[in-house]
């Protein structure tokens, strides 16, 4: 690891872990201010980086999760956020796609159209606040 990866790497497995820099500090017996210093992209000791390799190893969640059903959600929250600002009719028009699609066998689209639907309440949630 280098000067420009390193820091990355450290933001990656705190983050993986809602982790803080003093709940690193804490579990590396260190002060907030030498992770704020890792973090601007000090590397530190050889031993002291071997200890954060071990126990900033990926966790096993991260690693079970699909990268692309990831991408997928956030694209299709993306998606409907655009449309439903401009055309409601299409964004519901959308899910009973996904619905249709789910009859016939397909379970992702049936988990995209309960996602789709979540997206909705929450819009009109959100709108009836606004009116009062």
């Amino acid at each position: 690891m280098n000067r420009e990866t390193f820091p990355l790497w450290l933001q990656e497995r705190m983050t993986e872990r809602s982790w803080t820099q003093a709940d690193l500090a804490r579990h590396m017996r260190t002060n907030s201010s030498t992770v704020k210093r890792w973090l601007d992209g000090s590397i530190p000791h050889a031993k002291t980086l071997s200890e954060l390799q071990s126990l900033l190893k990926p966790l096993q969640s991260h690693l079970k999760e699909e990268p692309i059903e990831y991408i997928v959600r956030r694209d299709l929250a993306e998606v409907f956020s655009l449309t439903i600002s401009k055309n409601p009719a299409l964004a519901l028009e959308f899910c009973m796609d996904f619905i249709t699609q789910a009859r016939g066998g397909d379970a992702s689209a049936l988990e995209k159209a309960e996602m789709l639907l979540k997206l909705f309440a929450e819009h009109l949630q959100t709108q009836a606040a606004c009116k009062k």
